[in-house]
């Protein structure tokens, strides 16, 4: 959830918590009135009927308080009795006591009592005794309740709006400088250390922002510095691996005096050495080349049966001397839209690479599928000595080698390059690349290409 949700409910359920203890205390309030008033009420009530009660006995003359009974009190009455001085009954709202004795009376429920002894005659004594009825202070609470349903819903509504309001304010004030930093960092993540965020402030966040930028600047000069090394170095390294190529194949050839059998297997390891020199040289070339963005691509369509059958006549050599068998199983007419130079370097690599890791007597295809309109799938496989599963993570980490498999099939050696190059190369065709592979039964190594021309093209073509 983004931080402007999270502040939007927040906010709103602060704002109707606050509201909603407001009405609960109002509520309370209320109920505290009601009870005091109604207790007031019972008591002028109870003092009047005692003064009536007093009269009616002195005259011996019930009908009296007959005369109140039924009546209109508030709150209402439930019963009222009288009794003398000997316990009986002079009267009672139920005729069925009168005459009879207090003790035999006992309160119903859900009533308020209020009794007290009273002076009847001379010789003291009486009791007299009025019962309330609850349901007048009920109906008044859920009176009371039905008016504040209102208050709460019209509260809880106000309390929405503005924690709504409120929120986006501090959402737009807090999280926007926060959101810059976010597609800053993915642009820096990218490669694009030429990203700057708006200082805005001088309060936390805005210090935040400026050492952001400091990083970034100082970033894109440790990568400028990064490049011109790289660059520097594989240039200074390519010229004097020229010459050494150069003259040992002239002297493996017959020209000049050639020394005797060791000499000749000294200047093969030379030979060799020089070789895998020159491929680290041109593998870092690249991919520095790569990854400053400086590679552009001139994608069109390709024919890919030919593409694979130049790079199988590349191999050959290879492939004899390693005894693999290269089988190319894409079907003719084939064609896939890409930049012809790249797709053949991806293709030299995986298949030369499929090669180094398969037994002899092993086999190397090269096969094509098209996934709706979607994608072109092409993919290397072999019947190598596979990969386990859990190092295939680190295949496209630079300069990686599985310990597992080095030295299997022959003796093999490396640059841990190769499969980043091919991934650099995919993925800037807009495609995927992943490996699939079984310990000891061989690997499959498969990329995709979009097929869609003008797409291609115009995702190509953005910066």
């Amino acid at each position: 959830m983004r931080i402007r949700s999270k502040l939007i409910l927040l906010i709103g359920a602060i704002l109707l918590l606050t509201a909603a203890v407001n009405i609960l205390l109002s509520y309370r309030m209320r109920k505290k009135e009601i009870a005091v008033t109604s207790q007031g009420l019972r008591e002028m009530v109870f003092r009047n009927f005692v003064v009536t009660t007093r009269e009616a006995y002195r005259r011996k003359d019930p009908a009296l308080l007959d005369a109140i009974f039924p009546s209109q009190w508030a709150p209402k009455i439930a019963y009222a009795y009288l009794a003398d001085a000997d316990g009986l009954f002079f009267f009672h709202t139920d005729p069925r006591f009168r005459g009879k004795r207090l003790e035999e009376w006992s309160k119903p429920p859900e009533t308020v009592e209020l009794r007290e002894p009273v002076p009847v005659d001379v010789r003291g004594g009486g009791t007299v005794g009025l019962g309330f009825t609850g349901l007048g202070e009920k109906t008044t609470l859920k009176k009371v309740k039905r008016e504040l349903l209102t208050p709460i819903l019209i509260a809880a509504l106000v309390s929405a709006l503005l924690g709504a309001a409120t929120a986006i304010v501090l959402a737009t004030l807090f999280t926007r400088p926060l959101s810059s930093l976010a597609r800053a960092s993915e642009e820096i993540a990218k490669g694009n250390f030429k990203t700057q965020v708006s200082v805005e402030g001088r309060d936390e966040l805005g210090e935040l922002a400026r050492v952001f930028n400091s990083m970034a600047v100082r970033l894109a000069q440790l990568d400028e510095l990064k490049d011109n090394f790289l660059a520097q170095i594989t240039h200074d390294l390519r010229n004097p691996l020229g010459a050494i190529i150069g003259y040992i194949e002239l002297l493996r050839a017959g020209e000049g005096n050639l020394p005797g059998p060791k000499q000749t297997k000294y200047l093969r390891i030379v030979f060799e050495s020089a070789h895998y020199l020159n491929d680290l040289v041109e593998n870092i070339l690249t991919l520095t080349t790569l990854e400053a963005g400086r590679i552009k691509l001139a994608p069109q369509w390709v024919d890919l049966g030919h593409s694979v059958g130049s790079v199988s006549e590349l191999l050959r050599a290879k492939a004899l001397e390693f005894g693999v068998a290269v089988e190319n199983k894409v079907q003719e007419g084939a064609t896939v839209w890409a930049d012809e130079q790249a797709l053949r370097r991806v293709l030299v690599n995986l298949v030369s690479n499929a090669m180094k890791f398969t037994p002899q007597g092993g086999t190397v295809s090269v096969e094509y599928s098209r996934d709706g309109d979607s994608e072109d799938r092409i993919a290397v496989r072999d019947t190598g000595v596979g990969i386990p599963a859990d190092k295939l993570d680190q295949l496209f980490k630079k300069f990686s080698q599985i310990a597992e498999t080095q030295n299997v099939a022959r003796p093999s050696h490396g640059t841990g390059l190769g499969l980043v190059i091919c991934k650099q190369f995919v993925e800037a065709h807009k495609g995927r690349i992943w490996v699939e592979s079984e310990f000891g039964r061989g690997t499959t190594v498969s990329f995709t290409l979009p097929c869609d021309r003008k797409a291609l093209a115009r995702s190509i073509s953005q910066p």
